[in-house]
């Protein structure tokens, strides 16, 4: 059961995110309702935990126009920023309680040690933690982290792990 706090929190991100939307129209393309505008994309964190492949093909089902979303492909630092406090935003800063955040669409599952994005982009920036990505266990898989003092860098992770996720969709025009 969420808590009031929780609750409210959401309702103001949705209410937010709805008001950032309409403001998308005109001034940076068209994002679906819900989804957060920045730059050329338009980005939506999801509140229910599954595994990375899950969470790739739940993305696939959202639709812009002729356009499928993906899981998000972070390509700036100003971007991976962003992600990171949208997600805050989302959640209400309680990722602070736990180490792993989101789902990135960030894999090496084809061919270990060569990581590729799910919607194609060329991998131009990384943030790993220190130490990371380092495959223990087979992890192919990478989540942005939020323990201290590695807010907002990645790890990999084993895929089958259920955890949130964040999706991404270029804007229309």
């Amino acid at each position: 059961m969420m808590n009031p706090n929780m609750k409210l929190t959401l309702s103001l991100f949705v209410a937010l995110s709805a008001v950032m939307g309409s403001l998308a129209k005109s001034n940076h393309g068209h994002c679906p309702p819900f989804f957060a505008p920045f730059q050329e994309s338009c980005y939506r964190a999801f509140g229910t935990k599954l595994n990375w492949q899950a969470a790739e093909n739940a993305c696939h089902d959202l639709f812009n126009g002729d356009t499928t979303a993906h899981l998000v492909s972070i390509n700036s630092e100003a971007e991976n920023l962003f992600v990171y406090e949208l997600w805050k935003s989302a959640t209400g800063n309680m990722v602070a309680q736990y180490d792993v955040t989101f789902w990135m669409g960030l894999t090496d599952a084809d061919v270990e040690g060569t990581w590729v994005w799910t919607d194609g982009s060329e991998v131009s920036f990384t943030n790993w933690k220190p130490g990371q990505p380092d495959n223990s266990s087979g992890e192919d898989c990478a989540h942005q982290s939020n323990g201290d003092p590695n807010s907002n860098t990645w790890n990999d992770w084993g895929c089958e792990q259920e955890i949130y996720y964040v999706c991404e969709i270029p804007h229309t025009d």
